[in-house]
């Protein structure tokens, strides 16, 4: 088992690597795209989880 304590340096050392290694294989016009549907996605998430953490009975109809 790997007890290595991994940290925010280590991680931002390797999200660097990843977006280096992707910018020499996507022109920086698809880049943009990329870009916006991980901000699209992390918007529709982030909806979702405040939607889902509201209390539920205000939204109930009465029986």
């Amino acid at each position: 088992m790997n007890t290595q304590k991994i940290t925010q340096a280590k991680i931002v050392e390797t999200v660097w690597k990843a977006c280096d290694m992707l910018r020499g294989v996507i022109e920086p016009g698809q880049s943009k795209d990329y870009l916006l549907t991980l901000l699209f996605l992390k918007y529709v998430s982030d909806k979702k989880t405040a939607c889902y953490c509201t209390p539920r009975k205000f939204y109930l109809l009465p029986v």
